[in-house]
């Protein structure tokens, strides 16, 4: 569960890192979102992920492994080891985290907006024990996810972006988790990108 939770939450945001406009409502946030990384065909990475838990039994470790996104297609990230107790994760599929399909997935909500910065707020079209994902987006993307649960748990994630191609991506992360038998933090940093995209376009002569 803990490093299933890490993983998604570090990587949730590799698709979310967009502009936001002024927009009226939720619907062209997510617009904007999706425009704004439209020319980018796909990307590969590398990620060092370090974790401490702060309850019994106080354990830190490392994971490093590489994840990949290509538009309409792959979306995965891939860790080269896990903890004993991680086994069975070490893939994760992260296709249903495209913000194109937020919509289909959740209802959103502008919560606010003001001074280039607006706040998603998103619950889940199917119940779960998910109460609300949180997040808030300014001018280079994604900044914080906060995702609370009817169970106690709680995670937040704190991002530091990076422009690599003209496209803002993910430099670091830092999340707290709090789940009703253990507390952790985590620190996820994200390096070695190779970006691909789309061909500019050429006049006609």
């Amino acid at each position: 569960m803990l490093v299933r939770t890490l993983a998604l939450c570090a990587a949730v945001l590799l698709l979310g890192s967009a502009a936001p406009t002024e927009s009226a409502g939720a619907d062209g946030v997510i617009a904007a979102m999706t425009a704004r990384n439209a020319g980018m065909r796909g990307y590969t990475f590398d990620i060092s992920l370090r974790v401490a838990l702060l309850t019994f039994p106080w354990i830190h470790f490392r994971m490093n492994g590489h994840g990949e996104y290509q538009r309409n297609g792959t979306h995965t990230l891939h860790f080269d080891r896990v903890p004993w107790f991680g086994h069975g994760f070490e893939t994760i599929n992260l296709e249903a985290l495209d913000p194109a399909s937020w919509p289909a997935t959740y209802t959103i909500t502008l919560a606010e907006q003001h001074e280039g910065t607006s706040v998603l707020s998103m619950h889940d079209r199917v119940k779960s024990s998910l109460i609300e994902a949180r997040a808030t987006i300014d001018e280079t993307g994604v900044r914080d996810l906060l995702c609370t649960y009817d169970y106690g748990g709680r995670v937040d994630v704190a991002i530091v972006p990076v422009s690599i191609s003209g496209y803002f991506l993910p430099g670091t992360e830092d999340a707290d988790i709090v789940m009703p038998h253990y507390h952790a933090r985590a620190h996820a940093e994200f390096s070695n990108y190779h970006v691909t995209t789309d061909p500019t376009p050429t006049a006609a002569q």
